[in-house]
């Protein structure tokens, strides 16, 4: 087990302030007495005693000689060793993880079909068959879970988490429970661990369509995932989770990305007013009662709370229940765009889309009249949105989503068809 230099260092320093040093240095010769150096400035003499200072021969010296009696084949030998010079905690996860990571990658390298094989002239997968990849990622998900409960047994900490904190980078799920104290928030890693490997080694065990037997087992599994969350947490922490990481949670946060100006009270109102229409939905289909008059009478009164929470924005927010609103407002947001933009574009949108619908469904006009009208159309559609965007972020937006515009003169190979085109978004 051989650390890198840097770490190597770090210990070095550790065991000079816990004394071991100092026990080295009683067993060197004497050092020579100090030189004093005379040095006249003007009428005074400055008397200054030169001490002699530890080589970097020397200092090398001594990391090494340290090293050797630290280090251990054993892993639990070699963390009783670092405890015993004073290395801080957090040092020694970064020492062990560091190197446990090392010897997992030359186990990993190891059984890697695609470096054993010797057709380099093949790319990517097929220098392997199907059967040896497949076995070669059970082995892989094997290898990663013996790595995550080494460490967990020998640090008592979660892997996972280790390695996020060496990331400047905030993974979503963090972001997600960072209301949770640690503690629970290892748990649900290890609860979603367990059951990620469940899945993972089904979908390496089962190729192809699946049957409703094996669709109902991946059901059982989630569902099973949730009670076992779930059951971690208080009332209060539960009605947070919710609004964080439930499916109407994750809905409602990719249409609050394309809220302007919403905020935090915005997003608690509307979530329990969805959280509530999906909960109805749900009795009513458990019921067996949700007739076509049922559902449109739980939809009316959902918008009437909408409209009574959000008041002006109620429109607003529901532009956002539209995909393709929400590219436009991103888009719009890149370019530096007011957000009224998105609003005005995505009715540009709409309405082009729809008379090109119409233009090329017309049963009285000729496939030259439908052209004529589509490159008119499009003409018509480039000249509103230059005005409106301005020439450098119009040409910016056709290539970053407004691909529509382009598609308004493409004319069907067979126009007037009872059925029109879908225009790409």
């Amino acid at each position: 087990m051989n650390s890198r230099w840097p770490l190597m260092v770090s210990v070095a320093l550790n065991v000079l302030l816990a004394g071991t040093l100092v026990y080295l240095w009683q067993r060197q010769p004497a050092p020579p007495p100090p030189q004093v150096v005379k040095e006249t400035v003007t009428n005074v003499v400055v008397r200054g005693v030169v001490r002699p200072g530890l080589a970097a021969t020397n200092l090398a010296g001594l990391i090494t000689n340290v090293w050797r009696v630290v280090e251990s084949p054993d892993y639990r030998t070699y963390i009783a060793n670092l405890r015993a010079i004073g290395c801080p905690e957090e040092t020694i996860r970064d020492i062990i993880i560091t190197d446990i990571n090392k010897l997992y990658a030359q186990k990993q390298q190891a059984i890697n079909p695609y470096f054993k094989s010797n057709q380099y002239w093949l790319a990517g997968t097929a220098a392997v068959s199907p059967a040896q990849a497949r076995e070669f990622q059970r082995q892989l998900r094997q290898l990663e879970r013996e790595k995550r409960e080494l460490v967990r047994n020998l640090l008592g900490v979660d892997y996972q988490a280790e390695m996020a904190r060496q990331t400047p980078y905030l993974q979503l799920q963090d972001r997600q429970l960072a209301f949770l104290p640690e503690a629970k928030r290892a748990r649900i890693r290890q609860i979603q661990e367990k059951y990620n490997d469940l899945r993972e080694d089904f979908a390496l065990q089962h190729e192809g369509p699946l049957t409703a037997e094996l669709r109902a087992q991946l059901e059982t599994w989630q569902n099973q995932q949730e009670q076992e969350i779930r059951a971690l947490l208080t009332p209060e922490e539960l009605r947070e989770y919710d609004m964080r990481v439930s499916p109407v949670g994750v809905e409602l946060q990719t249409r609050m990305s394309a809220f302007s100006g919403a905020s935090e009270e915005n997003y608690r109102q509307v979530f329990a007013i969805e959280q509530r229409y999906q909960e109805q939905l749900k009795t009513l289909q458990a019921a067996g009662a949700l007739t076509p008059e049922a559902l449109q009478n739980l939809e009316r009164q959902r918008e009437i709370e909408l409209k009574n929470t959000l008041g002006d924005r109620y429109g607003e927010y529901e532009r956002t229940r539209d995909p393709a609103y929400r590219e436009i407002y991103q888009t719009m947001q890149q370019l530096k765009l007011p957000a009224q933009t998105a609003s005005t574009v995505h009715d540009l949108k709409r309405a082009a889309e729809e008379q090109y619908r119409q233009l090329v469904t017309h049963p009285g006009l000729t496939p030259e009249q439908v052209e004529a009208g589509a490159r008119a159309l499009r003409a018509e559609v480039e000249r509103t949105m230059r005005e409106m965007m301005g020439e450098t972020a119009y040409q910016q937006y056709l290539r970053q989503g407004g691909y529509w515009v382009e598609r308004l003169s493409a004319v069907p190979a067979t126009s007037n068809a009872p059925a029109p085109p879908t225009v790409p978004q």
